[in-house]
């Protein structure tokens, strides 16, 4: 009798160790998993932040550039709606034709 009972406790205790192993594994490979995913999303984010910077940056530098091509064809620069005085001559003109 103990010898059986010795035995259906190795056996109780063996997979026991057996069914915690594999409990531990399962737990490994859904964190590496869950890791991998956060990484992903991590390189995703970062590049959008990466993407959204140069388009600021471009827009900062845009006025800039803008002002800088004005000054070299040395050009008239007018509030937005304002039309330049040829043009205004050109419509008095036109509107007097008609």
């Amino acid at each position: 009798m103990k010898g059986i009972a010795r035995i259906a406790f190795l056996f109780v205790l063996a997979l026991g160790i057996g069914l915690t192993l594999v409990h531990l594994r399962t737990l490994h490979i859904q964190s590496v998993y869950e890791i991998t995913q956060l990484t992903e999303e991590q390189q995703k984010l970062q590049q959008d932040i990466w993407m959204q910077q140069a388009q600021l940056s471009l827009k900062i530098q845009r006025p800039a550039h803008v002002k800088a091509k004005v000054e070299t064809y040395d050009l008239d620069i007018l509030p937005p709606g304002q039309l330049p005085q040829e043009f205004q001559v050109w419509e008095v003109v036109k509107n007097e034709t008609n």
